[in-house]
């Protein structure tokens, strides 16, 4: 994928900062990262202001650092902001990424009209994490 290296920089740049400002956990080693492109649907423009934690993940990750094992949990009392997100693009995008160590992770989705023009993405294992501000428009 040549034109997705520009957005792997462009990730790495907010990672550093993350770490760099404010970031109480110690970083999560990742071997490549690319930036998702997450759409709302049609139906999510009629919902005025709305947004939250919308999805939450188990991943788990083999030896080689490639997904195998994708799991959306069911969020009690957000399950109605999942309709608005095309849950199937962030989810292919997960599966491109190569994480650093095999093992299990947990994957936060987080966004909508109340966050401003920015998905945020949660990672965390064993007390390390990275959060990812990634743009929508």
């Amino acid at each position: 994928m040549p034109n997705a290296r520009p957005w792997i920089a462009v990730v790495l740049v907010l990672l550093l900062a993350a770490s760099a400002f404010g970031q109480t956990r110690p970083p999560l080693p990742m071997i490549e990262l690319e930036a998702c492109t997450i759409a709302f649907t049609g139906e999510a423009i009629n919902q005025g202001r709305w947004g939250g934690r919308i999805a939450l993940y188990d991943a788990s990750v083999d030896v080689t650092g490639s997904v195998t094992v994708l799991t959306r949990r069911i969020i009690e009392k957000a399950e109605h902001l999942v309709r608005w997100v095309r849950l199937d693009q962030f989810e292919s995008c997960l599966k491109r990424w190569r994480f650093a160590e095999p093992g299990d992770y947990e994957v936060s989705l987080r966004g909508g009209t109340i966050f401003g023009p920015v998905w945020l993405i949660d990672v965390t294992r064993g007390g390390r994490g990275i959060l990812l501000r990634v743009p929508y428009r």
